[in-house]
């Protein structure tokens, strides 16, 4: 609220000015129209909406065109879901700049509890883009005109809000807080002593005693070091502090910072009456000089939180691990030794903290205790293994013990690790600093471009990963300092525009910690012990980090630039540079990429302005990929609320003109007349490479964007093939593994993005001989409804799209005509639309003339082909109902379905074969039309759709079939036989060599002699082949009883 007054009294005065001119010293204070804006679990652009109507009326009247559109935007997040984030930053920006120009105010916008903004967004992505503090930023610092100015107050920095989703989301949002200037502020112990004391009111005056005890122990909190203030100081409010604890007081401020959003608070603990807390222990404890608020007592009181949310999970296992000590030793421990664990669990929790270790001296002042009293606590706790001492710190910790003699096993490693004269690979890796951003271009084209900083004499290649190199030449001190530079300048020429190169001096002492370093590697490396010892595992990757941070301290140079030292040279292109600062280098190197990627268009959009997408992010792409194949009429490809491919559409395709209106409607086009995204080089780079007599891979497309002096990344390049595509559908044909595709589907961006280097581009342009064409459009039958245009692209994507519906019979039966499978051939094994249409086709056809194409001919003799390839289903489909009219012996399949029902119908259970009786059951079902039951019968025959027969199952199909039709005579003669006697009657079936049937029926149940069975027997079993006599005797019997019934 005093920003919010200051502000808007601005140059001329008032109360607020008056109270900050001696914190101004004097300075004008701008002049802003100032809108307060409580953060809550909300949208932030729904608000910055509703400020900005609000503005707008009351600075510009209810009527005013801004408070209107404002208004839309409202309306619009009623409606939809969601708002325009540009739409909504064009209002507010539009009401800044009129404001500015008609009364000399800005615009400032103060946002209290922005954290709350940022949560809603960083979890509710569907709703709100989180892009949104990016863009208000970037509108903040953009035009000195605009007037527009934001704040915003936090407790925790942005990537704290989101530090439980995960890594990739925590780095988006830090990058997103790098638009903002941050201002820390954090109030220092002294600071919070004076206005504790303050809080803290007591009905009367402290007696004599606790005074005494307060004063001495604040006194020597200063003297231990826990506060800076002077010791009279401390003397003077240490009453007034009572019954805090100085440790407790350091313990509870370090809490409140490293624990939560600021729930923590010192001064929020003063209210609270949760267990353990300030309140609990005044009505608890009694008063008196002894009576105290330790440090265990704030350990008990964050253990009754249930669960803390920490920013650490370092300091969170460490948590973790003190409450586990507590659970399974605790009831074995004395409560003196419950009190030390606590403290001891507390600082190591909570370290580092000035003046707090958990040494003897100082476990002793925070809890009151005797020293010797301590001692045996640490001794029984050491004894149980719960805590263990740290010689080198002097102090007790929960880690686990070691038992690594560390101190032999650095004498085996300077024995086996040479002095240091270079700083070799592994350690030039170690000393290599991060990539180096070129800010500068990054805000002016959006696109990040980094330099990879690298350490070494030979460095002659960039690095694929990043756009620049900032190599850095060690110069040794047993070099030719002339030398040393010549090689320096040539690598700078050997490298290119891209590449910067610093001479830095190295000192002997870099070398040694150097070799240090060394030591430690090699040790990690060879002791075998460490694999199983925690403490000295752990001990060991201190030492080395320590030594590389040291390392890196000491060679600070290495990709920087260091005033301090002025023998320090950058080279590029073999001329020295001159760069005094790292806000020099900064610049330069922006000017190097602004230089060399004078062409880059300009992308503001962080999630796909990059060469490798986020899996999110790449599916975002797919699902645009298929709105722009899709929806390319519909305006923002019907994309509403804030998904982050609308937000890729928006920056890409929106703000460029690139997907428009025009006279067909809303249609993909080059960027628009003005081009004011810098999108036309790229669009153009595009159409170069396309016009070539060759295809072009995509990949190779991508990769010419990415060079000079366009330099578009991979994530937007693949989006801007797809609308130039879109554009140039009737000239640009996308080939797959060197197969024209006639249909371009999401499904063939999706194999693109994952493979480029299978895809290419090309191009197909307009032939000078339309004859040929026209009488291909006229003259052939298979087009249907859908006749195709006189364009060579659109008659073959209509060629190809009739053979893809071909019957995988017609493609590979024999029974076509051999100008036909010729035909078929060609389309199988097309590639090139121009070769295949307007060379091999009429060549297959016989219609090549001495002048050319014989346009008539040609036509007429590949209609007769396609035609004859596309009835080898019917002419089948014919075969197969002939077979089965033949093989039943009826004149059609609507007589031979009635015949079935009318014999079967009342017998199917009696049917037995489950082949037989599916057979019945297809033809008794009425709602299956003729050609369908064929199909059906086709199935249970063969096993097999008559779509993907080949020549030899038409054959087999009729033989089956004729199989089928004598099963069911032979079933059904023997169900009527059986019904009409009274005992169950049994069938015998003789079939001869030339396909004669015979057959006998008997009744079953006769009692024939059993020693007449027995005599038949007895001469079988002498015969050479019994199952031949006995078939002969009942051929006989057959014929016998045949001629009977005759006579």
């Amino acid at each position: 609220m005093l920003l919010a007054r200051l502000f808007r009294e601005g140059m001329d005065g008032g109360p607020a000015t008056q109270l900050s001119h001696d914190l101004l010293i004097g300075q004008e204070v701008p002049a802003y129209r100032p809108i307060v804006m409580p953060g809550r679990l909300a949208s932030l652009t729904t608000d910055l909406a509703a400020a900005t109507q609000d503005v707008a009326r009351a600075e510009f009247g209810e009527s005013a065109e801004l408070a209107r559109m404002a208004g839309r935007e409202l309306d619009r997040r009623t409606a939809a879901g969601g708002t325009d984030v540009k739409a909504v930053l064009d209002c507010l920006t539009e009401c800044s700049e009129r404001l500015h120009s008609e009364t000399g105010k800005g615009l400032l916008l103060l946002i209290d509890e922005m954290g709350r903004y940022v949560e809603f967004a960083a979890t509710n992505p569907g709703s709100e883009d989180p892009s949104v503090f990016q863009q208000l930023a970037e509108r903040a610092g953009g035009s000195p005109n605009n007037g527009l100015a934001v704040v915003g107050f936090l407790h925790h920095r942005f990537g704290d809000y989101v530090a439980t989703l995960g890594d990739w989301l925590e780095g988006e949002w830090r990058r997103s807080s790098e638009r903002y200037e941050e201002i820390s502020f954090h109030e220092s112990h002294e600071q919070l002593l004076y206005l504790l004391s303050e809080a803290l009111v007591t009905r009367r005056a402290h007696t004599a005693a606790v005074k005494r005890a307060a004063g001495s122990l604040y006194q020597e909190a200063g003297e231990r070091g826990l506060f800076a203030l002077p010791s009279d100081d401390l003397l003077a409010i240490g009453d007034k502090l009572y019954p805090f604890h100085p440790g407790a007081l350091a313990c509870l401020w370090s809490c409140s910072r490293r624990f939560g959003q600021n729930e923590r608070s010192v001064f929020a603990f003063l209210q609270s009456s949760e267990p353990f807390g300030y309140q609990d222990f005044a009505h608890k404890t009694g008063y008196g000089g002894a009576s105290w608020y330790r440090i265990d007592d704030v350990h008990d009181h964050l253990a009754s939180q249930g669960s803390l949310r920490f920013q650490s999970r370092d300091r969170e296992k460490r948590w973790e691990m003190g409450q586990d000590a507590l659970l399974v030793f605790g009831d074995l421990l004395s409560a003196k030794a419950r009190r030390v664990l606590k403290a001891v669990s507390l600082v190591a929790v909570l370290e580092p903290m000035p003046g707090m270790a958990a040494d003897v001296d100082t476990l002793a002042w925070l809890l009151g205790c005797d020293k010797d009293d301590v001692r045996k606590a640490l001794a029984a706790l050491e004894k149980r293994g719960v805590i263990h001492r740290r010689e080198s710190l002097a102090d007790w910790s929960l880690w686990s013990h070691s038992s690594v003699d560390l101190d032999q096993w650095m004498d085996k490693a300077r024995a086996a690790v040479p002095e240091m004269r270079r700083l070799d690979e592994e350690l030039s890796q170690v000393t290599s600093l991060r990539s180096m951003v070129a800010q500068r271009h990054y805000h002016r084209t959006g696109t990040l471009r980094s330099f990879a900083v690298r350490v070494g004499e030979e460095t002659m290649q960039a690095d694929s990963l990043a756009d620049g190199l900032v190599v850095v030449r060690p110069a040794y001190p047993d070099e030719d300092p002339a030398q040393v530079r010549r090689q320096a300048s040539l690598m700078s020429m050997q490298l290119g525009p891209l590449a910067v190169v610093r001479i830095q001096p190295i000192a002997l002492g870099h070398l040694a910690v150097a070799r240090d370093l060394a030591c430690w590697r090699w040790i990690r490396t060879n002791c075998g012990e460490l694999r199983i010892d925690d403490f000295a595992r752990a001990e060991v990757e201190r030492r080395v980090r320590n030594l590389e941070n040291e390392l890196r301290g000491w060679l600070l140079p290495f990709g920087q630039a260091n005033t301090a030292e002025r023998r320090v040279d950058w080279l590029h292109q073999g001329k020295v540079a001159r760069i005094e600062s790292r806000a020099e280098l900064n610049r330069f190197l922006s000017d190097v990429c602004d230089r060399t990627f004078d062409k880059a268009p300009i992308l503001r959009n962080e999630l796909v302005n990059r060469d490798k997408l986020s899996s999110a992010v790449a599916a975002a792409r797919m699902r645009l990929l298929g709105l722009m194949i899709d929806e390319e009429r519909k305006e923002f490809l019907g994309l509403a609320g804030a998904p982050p491919e609308r937000t890729i559409y928006l920056s890409m395709f929106h703000d460029s003109g690139m997907h428009r209106e025009t006279e067909s409607g809303m249609r993909f086009g080059e960027p628009g007349p003005d081009d004011p995204r810098g999108w036309m080089p790229a669009w153009r780079q595009i159409d170069d490479l396309s016009h070539g007599a060759e295809s072009v891979g995509v990949d190779t497309v991508i990769s010419r964007l990415r060079e000079p002096p366009v330099g578009l990344r991979a994530g937007p390049a693949l989006l801007l093939i797809a609308a130039y595509m879109l554009r140039h559908r009737g000239s640009i044909a996308l080939m797959e593994r060197g197969s024209f595709q006639p249909e371009i589907t999401q499904a063939h961006f999706m194999r693109l993005a994952k493979s480029p280097k299978h895809f290419a581009l090309r191009r197909i342009g307009a032939v000078e001989n339309m004859e040929v064409l026209g009488a291909l459009v006229e003259g052939l039958s298979i087009w249907s409804d859908q006749r195709p245009g006189v364009d060579l692209k659109e008659v073959v994507e209509a060629l190809f799209r009739w053979w893809r519906h071909l019957p995988e019979f017609a493609r590979v039966t024999r029974t076509v005509n051999p100008m036909a499978r010729d035909v078929r051939a060609i389309l199988r094994k097309a590639t090139e639309p121009v070769e295949l249409l307007l060379e091999r086709l009429p060549r297959a056809c016989e219609a090549m003339g001495t002048d050319g194409i014989q346009a008539e001919r040609y036509a007429l003799r590949l209609d007769a082909a396609l035609t004859e390839l596309g009835d080898a289903l019917p002419k089948l489909r014919g075969r197969v109902e002939a077979s089965v009219l033949q093989a039943f012996g009826t004149r059609s399949i609507g007589e031979l379905r009635k015949q079935i029902v009318a014999d079967y119908a009342d017998h199917r259970l009696e049917l037995g074969s489950y082949e037989i009786r599916a057979f019945v059951d297809r033809a008794l079902k009425e709602d299956v039309d003729d050609e369908d039951w064929i199909d059906g019968v086709v199935g249970l025959i063969v096993g097999r759709r008559l779509e993907g027969w080949d020549d030899t199952l038409a054959d087999r199909f009729s033989f089956e079939i004729r199989g089928m039709a004598q099963r069911l005579a032979r079933r059904l003669t023997l169900i009527r036989v059986g019904k009409a006697r009274s005992a169950p009657v049994r069938a015998i079936h003789l079939t001869t060599s030339d396909g004669e049937e015979r057959s006998l029926y008997l009744r079953d149940g006769s009692q024939e002699e059993g020693d007449l069975k027995a005599r038949i027997r007895t001469v079988l079993a002498g015969a050479q082949r019994p199952d031949a006599v006995l078939v002969d005797l009942l051929g006989e019997m057959m014929d016998t009883e045949s001629r009977e019934r005759v006579k």
